[in-house]
């Protein structure tokens, strides 16, 4: 395709992504694992919001770094120097309490931007391939996929400890009072890690209910576990009480509301469902029950639109993060309505 670049999934197969409109934004950070960054100004964001007219859902914050125009306004943690790039290709992204945990593969480091305007980052080659991540229970968590480890980190994102280290491939990561949950991609199926260090798997490869094909991406709610069944162009919902598939949606096209290459998946705090889609370049939501309500963005740099979208994660308050990849950057919507896509 004319125009077009080999790029890679982000731990799937290799295949081809429009990169037209594509613009790498550099986010740069001070010297040292913490710094404090100077408050810049507020943009005007009240023209992004969707379905335009009766908005229920509106565009807050991006966090990108650059200056000088309204395609790459400055955050407030983007009052950074020039010299370095921040963020390269963010990926995995979960909320810890008001800060963001962030996983970029790119850079080979995570982040941790506090809410009070605070960036910090692991050392440098602590990781190679750092993905998914989660937050619990004052725990993080993350996933390194080329040397299949999952490490427990500090505050200060220093390896308290190695929860596993002989996983194929690990992506998506989830946690909660049953354990860390992982998607062991690469052997097609869900490992558990209970409190008590025992382990647990979910799932096989296949096409049937509750069996997988290279799942990437994991959301829990309850006792509801969310797994982005990549291969298979579905959803899938896991009743932890029995460890069995009890819902799945979703197929194979390219017209919003399907799902060619799901990256990301969240449940926010009335239970929709939010679905980055790497080949749309879309996000998508959805009710509990999988009924398609509308998509948002489209293929480009500005504000609210994507390139490459991946990880997702709701916070209690109506924020939704959202990993823009291969721009770069993290755009930050709202949730304006408890009822997205009109009365029912």
């Amino acid at each position: 395709m004319t125009g077009d670049r080999e790029v890679y999934s982000g731990e799937l197969e290799p295949y081809r992504v429009p990169i037209f409109g594509l613009l790498l934004l550099a986010m740069t950070l001070a010297v040292g694992g913490c710094s404090r960054i100077r408050k810049p100004m507020e943009p005007d964001l009240a023209s992004y919001q969707w379905p335009p007219g009766d908005p229920k859902v509106r565009l807050v914050e991006v966090l990108d770094g650059s200056s000088g125009t309204r395609r790459g306004f400055l955050s407030r943690w983007a009052g950074l120097r020039k010299s370095k790039q921040l963020f390269r290709r963010p990926f995995g992204i979960a909320w810890a309490g008001s800060d963001l945990l962030i996983a970029d593969p790119g850079a080979g480091r995570v982040f941790l931007l506090t809410g009070d305007g605070q960036i910090r980052r692991s050392a440098a080659n602590l990781f190679e391939s750092p993905i998914g991540v989660a937050a619990c229970g004052g725990k993080l968590f993350v996933s390194d996929s080329k040397t299949g480890k999952i490490a427990r980190l500090s505050r200060q994102l220093r390896v308290e400890e190695w929860i596993a280290e002989d996983l194929q491939r690990p992506t998506g990561l989830a946690c909660g009072p049953r354990g860390v949950f992982i998607a062991e991609t690469a052997r097609h199926r869900i490992v558990i890690i209970r409190p008590d260090a025992s382990r647990g798997t979910v799932g096989r490869r296949g096409e049937k209910m509750g069996e997988f094909n290279y799942p990437t991406t994991l959301s829990l709610k309850g006792d509801f576990l969310w797994v982005g069944d990549t291969l298979n162009f579905r959803v899938q919902r896991i009743d932890l009480s029995t460890q069995t598939a009890s819902k799945a949606f979703g197929k194979l096209g390219d017209s919003p509301g399907e799902m060619p290459r799901i990256k990301g998946i969240a449940v926010d705090s009335v239970g929709r469902l939010w679905i980055s889609d790497g080949y749309l370049d879309q996000v998508s939501i959805y009710d509990e029950n999988g009924n398609f309500l509308l998509s948002m963005g489209r293929r480009g740099a500005g504000p609210a639109e994507f390139t490459f979208p991946a990880g997702i994660a709701a916070n209690p308050d109506g924020r939704i993060a959202i990993a823009d990849s291969l721009n770069g950057r993290i755009q930050i919507f709202q949730n304006l309505s408890s009822n997205v896509g009109g009365d029912k």
